[in-house]
C-alpha cells in the first residue's frame, strides 16, 4: 500500500469508516490502498458479513455517490452485471462520501489475458460481454471506464464491471464536477481508444477491442460479430472542437517540457499520459 495520504488524513477516514461504517455495519475494514488520484483510500472488510470494498473520497464525492446510484440503476437492468452497490456514507457538508461494494474473487480480465484464457473461458468472456453491453444499453448508461482491470469474475466465474465512478445517464449527460474542472484528465482517460478517434466514448467498442486479445476459436467469433453488431448503437458522441485540440498540444508541449526532470516512477506515468495526447491528436488529424 502506498503512503501517499498525510498522517492525519489518514487518521480522519479511519475514525469515519470506524464510527459512520460501523454503524452502517461494516466490520474488520483495512486499508490497502491510498491516494489514488481521484480517490482518497480504499478499504477492504465486511458489510454485515458480506465481503466488500470500501471506495473513499474527499476530491470528488459527487462521483462516489454516482458510482451507488449507476450500479444499482444497472443492476436493476440485468441483476449479476456489475458488482452490488451496498451502500453509501456522505457527509452533511458534501465534501467527504465513500460507497461500500461487494468485493468480488477475480480474476479480472487483465489476468485472463496475461496467462492466456482456454478456449472455454474466452467464450463464456464473450457471453459477459454480449449481457453487460445489452445491459448498459437497457438502462441507458454510459461506463466509459472500460478497461480490463474493471471486469472481475464473482464467484460463479462470470464477469462483472467495476468502477461506475464517471458513468453517465446516456439521455441526461451531467459530467461530474470533478471532471469539469480537469479538461486534460477527462479527455485523455475516457476520449481516446481506438474505435472513436477522438470523438467521444462507445464501452462497446472498447470491450470488443480487449476481447481481441484473447485467444480465437469459431464460438467465440461468433459472440465478437454479435458485439460488433452492438457498436454503432452504443457511440456517444462528444464535440472536441479546434480549441480543444490546440489545449491537448499545449498540454502535449508541457509534458514533454517536465518529462526529463520528473523522478523515474513519475517520469513513466508523463510518458503515457504524453503517448495518450499524441494517439488523441493523431486520429483527431485522421477524421
Amino acid at each position: 500500500m502506498s503512503s501517499g495520504l498525510p498522517p492525519e488524513e489518514r487518521a480522519k477516514w479511519d475514525a469515519l469508516i470506524k464510527q459512520e461504517g460501523g454503524a452502517m455495519g461494516l466490520s474488520g475494514c483495512r486499508a490497502f490502498l491510498e491516494n489514488k488520484l481521484v480517490n482518497d483510500i480504499f478499504y477492504e472488510g465486511k458489510f454485515n458479513g458480506v465481503p466488500c470494498v470500501v471506495k473513499c473520497s474527499s476530491r470528488a464525492p459527487e462521483s462516489i455517490a454516482n458510482e451507488y446510484e449507476m450500479s444499482k440503476r444497472l443492476l436493476a437492468a440485468d441483476p449479476g452485471v456489475c458488482a452490488e452497490a451496498l451502500a453509501l456514507w456522505r457527509s452533511e457538508d458534501g465534501r467527504r462520501a465513500f460507497v461500500v461494494t461487494r468485493r468480488l474473487a477475480g480474476p479480472s480480465l487483465t489476468e485472463m489475458i496475461a496467462r492466456g484464457a482456454e478456449a472455454g473461458e474466452t467464450i463464456r468472456v464473450m457471453e459477459d460481454m454480449l449481457r453487460i453491453a445489452a445491459a448498459l444499453q437497457k438502462a441507458g448508461i454510459v461506463w466509459r471506464d472500460i478497461i480490463p482491470d474493471n471486469f472481475l469474475c464473482g464467484a460463479d466465474g462470470r464477469l462483472r464491471l467495476i468502477d461506475a465512478q464517471f458513468a453517465i445517464d446516456r439521455n441526461d449527460f451531467s459530467e461530474d464536477p470533478y471532471l469539469k474542472s480537469r479538461w486534460t484528465y477527462r479527455t485523455l482517460l475516457f476520449a481516446h481508444h481506438p474505435d472513436m478517434a477522438g470523438r467521444g466514448w462507445n464501452d462497446v467498442a472498447m470491450m470488443l477491442h480487449f476481447t481481441r486479445l484473447l485467444p480465437r476459436c469459431d464460438i467465440a467469433d461468433e459472440l465478437r460479430e454479435r458485439l460488433r453488431g452492438m457498436v454503432a448503437s452504443a457511440a456517444f458522441p462528444v464535440d472536441f472542437g479546434f480549441w480543444d485540440e490546440m489545449r491537448m498540444v499545449a498540454y502535449l508541449v508541457g509534458l514533454k517540457l517536465r518529462i526529463p526532470f520528473a523522478p523515474p516512477k513519475k517520469r513513466q506515468v508523463l510518458h503515457e499520459r504524453a503517448s495518450r495526447a499524441v494517439r488523441f491528436l493523431k486520429r483527431r488529424k485522421s477524421w
